[in-house]
């Protein structure tokens, strides 16, 4: 066993339900180069359902892109919120990487909330039957916060990257550079999609 035996033993469960709408008409989740993305999620606690927490969240994700040749332009938004009660600890969302404030590493920043918003730019080097390798960067800004009240715009944080990836059979293929407003660069390979 592993650990400190001093700290208490704690047992949690959850039962909630959980719905979504989704609409996807993107060419390609992680280097997109023209259509659009839009998913509305809600979940909720039931008492019947089992579990010791008590909370409602929702979300909206939006992502689009618009092509010009070989270029291509990407926008989208993420806003997630604790509606009502308080998540636990491991249900809290994790921030960092691409779209998820990339200056940051995966899981650094946690919050029951968040915001993000991001303008990208990418140009295809080559199409690979159908795949695109590509070469681009990424400007997002946003947070995550404990509490709903606290969201504040201006408390955002600005992140940038410059990658170069491609969109293999076995998910994406990414290397680049992610930075962060007061903060250290990150450098960053992904093959697959991270968990």
């Amino acid at each position: 066993e592993v650990g400190n035996p001093l700290l208490p033993y704690v047992e949690v469960g959850t039962g909630a339900w959980y719905g979504f709408v989704s609409i996807d008409r993107l060419d390609s989740l992680h280097f997109p180069r023209s259509g659009y993305w839009a998913r509305l999620d809600y979940r909720a606690t039931a008492g019947w359902l089992g579990g010791e927490a008590d909370f409602e969240e929702a979300g909206l994700d939006l992502l689009g892109a618009v092509p010009f040749g070989r270029h291509a332009i990407q926008y989208g938004a993420s806003y997630q919120s604790t509606l009502s009660g308080t998540l636990p600890l491991y249900e809290w969302y994790s921030m960092g990487g691409r779209g998820r404030l990339v200056g940051f590493r995966y899981n650094e920043l946690l919050g029951q909330n968040y915001a993000v918003v991001m303008l990208g730019y990418s140009y295809q080097l080559a199409s690979i039957f159908g795949r695109s390798a590509v070469v681009g960067s990424t400007f997002e800004y946003g947070n995550a916060w404990k509490l709903r009240r606290e969201m504040d715009w201006n408390d955002g944080i600005f992140n940038g990257s410059l990658y170069v990836g491609f969109d293999s059979w076995i998910g994406p293929m990414l290397f680049g550079y992610g930075m962060r407003e007061g903060g250290e660069g990150v450098l960053f390979l992904e093959i697959g999609k991270p968990f």
